[in-house]
């Protein structure tokens, strides 16, 4: 039984989806000890979440951290709670946060500094979508510094925060330093290497190497789904870039990636980045309808509250009025520059300063002058 539980977590979707509810029969057949079904437990949650199964990998997870919780099993409890902040982070962003904090607490008890990381990780990303970066900021250095923990996953993470403040020079140390101690060669560590390097060449102004990146890292969402955070957020960026590059293909390719999953599997943040996508191709066409897709895909945006994506979402949305309605494009603007500067987003507010120039210097900003 416990070898079929090791064989499902390592196995393909379907080998796993059988071997996990082969193992967690048998476990209930055999009356196994709390602890054991509570690990059993987790595993088929695991299987559902990469399944897209969303509501039953948190009933999985949830009902495992009871059971853990119920028989002193700490350390099984922790995971159970890591992996439920990790599939309840598409959706219920302030949930996943405090499920990850408690896995934090436990294993600072348990002493398991892989397991620690990886529960240090799954809080640093809604985290950084509920607006509270240096929260995450300080998790982070907390592990690393005080915890001593020199994982691979967890510095690309120390990266990113650090990509997302415009510190693009620690950003690539990290990295480098990530390399040359092993990065690892799962999916899940490629693609979140290849999601900050996109983010860094996006912040540097390459919007080119942004959009090759991006891609490289949505090249692992048939393992890892759209759900994932990697998957998320480099959709996110290769849009942005496409955009930014004029490539209307590229951004028609990723709409069409989105538009063939179920809808249950897009996630609300992606649900929210196709409209604005769809904005800025009505835009770049000169679409009458531009103006109201922004209003909507903007409206998405705030209801998610996540400052990285809004303010972007809100340049954009500027951009697209700096020669028309300028009045409005400032309050875009505005708006924008008031969400980044929160957070400390300073690539946004380069971004939002170059906008400005641009709308001063419109011709109809004179004509409204005047």
């Amino acid at each position: 039984m416990s070898a079929l539980a090791t064989m499902a977590a390592f196995s393909g979707r379907q080998d796993a989806d059988q071997l996990s509810a082969d193992a967690l029969a048998l476990g209930e057949a055999l009356d196994v000890e709390k602890a054991t079904l509570a690990d059993l437990l987790v595993v088929r949650s695991i299987v559902h979440g990469f399944a897209d199964r969303t509501v039953q990998s948190v009933m999985y997870c949830r009902e495992a951290a009871r059971i853990a919780e119920e028989a002193g099993a700490t350390a099984v409890q922790a995971r159970a709670l890591l992996n439920l902040a990790s599939v309840t982070a598409v959706e219920d962003l302030a949930s996943a946060a405090e499920a990850a904090r408690d896995a934090i607490t436990l294993l600072r008890h348990v002493g398991n500094p892989l397991m620690l990381a990886t529960a240090v990780v799954n809080f640093v990303i809604p985290a950084l979508e509920m607006g509270r970066w240096d929260e995450a900021d300080e998790t982070l250095q907390l592990a690393t510094g005080t915890d001593g923990i020199d994982q691979p996953f967890l510095w690309h993470h120390a990266a990113l925060v650090h990509t997302l403040r415009s510190d693009t020079v620690q950003a690539r140390e990290i990295v480098v330093r990530s390399r040359q101690q092993g990065i690892g060669e799962g999916p899940q560590e490629l693609a979140f290497e290849a999601l900050v390097e996109s983010l860094m060449a996006h912040v540097e102004g390459d919007s080119a190497a942004s959009l090759r990146y991006a891609r490289d890292c949505l090249g692992f969402a048939d393992v890892l789904g759209m759900r994932c955070e990697s998957s998320r957020w480099s959709w996110c960026a290769s849009s942005r870039a496409a955009y930014e590059l004029g490539d209307d293909a590229a951004v028609e390719e990723l709409l069409g990636l989105l538009d063939s999953l179920p809808p249950g599997h897009v996630p609300p943040l992606l649900k929210a980045e196709r409209r604005l996508a769809r904005a800025r191709l009505a835009s770049s066409r000169q679409a009458a309808e531009a103006d109201s897709l922004f209003n909507d895909a903007l409206q998405a945006l705030r209801t998610l509250g996540s400052p990285w994506h809004l303010a972007h979402g809100l340049v954009g949305a500027a951009q697209h009025h700096q020669c028309g309605d300028v009045s409005q494009a400032a309050a875009l603007l505005h708006e924008a520059q008031e969400t980044a500067s929160a957070v400390g987003a300073l690539p946004v507010l380069e971004r939002v300063a170059k906008v400005e120039h641009l709308v001063r210097r419109s011709p109809v900003a004179d004509t409204v002058s005047g």
